[in-house]
């Protein structure tokens, strides 16, 4: 029942109720460009930081549980519903799967 979006320009994540409420919203100095999010079975957000080249594992209310390094320029992303893979396009064009520990 929650929305979850981004916002590039100002590298916020937003988090909003189905009535338009924000009930949430992350920010970090490690996430720059927020571009795509997705979730696992435990409602666990990850959201791909394109300019900051890394991924923010967030909970469903919006606290940091890590950060993933070193992916290139992540576009786009797909978690399974375990949170042990993680599917991600890097520069619009390459495709790498992660295994999450």
């Amino acid at each position: 029942g929650h929305i979850v979006y981004t916002y590039t320009d100002t590298h916020e994540v937003t988090c909003m109720d189905d009535l338009g409420g924000s009930l949430w919203k992350y920010t970090s100095s490690q996430l720059k460009s927020p571009h795509s999010v997705d979730k696992d079975a435990l409602d666990n957000l990850y959201v791909s930081g394109f300019t900051s080249n890394n991924v923010h594992i967030l909970s469903c209310s919006g606290s940091l549980i890590r950060i993933i390094e070193d992916i290139p320029c992540p576009a786009f992303m797909k978690v399974n519903q375990q949170g042990t893979i993680c599917v991600v396009c890097s520069k619009w064009k390459n495709i790498r799967e992660y295994e999450l520990k």
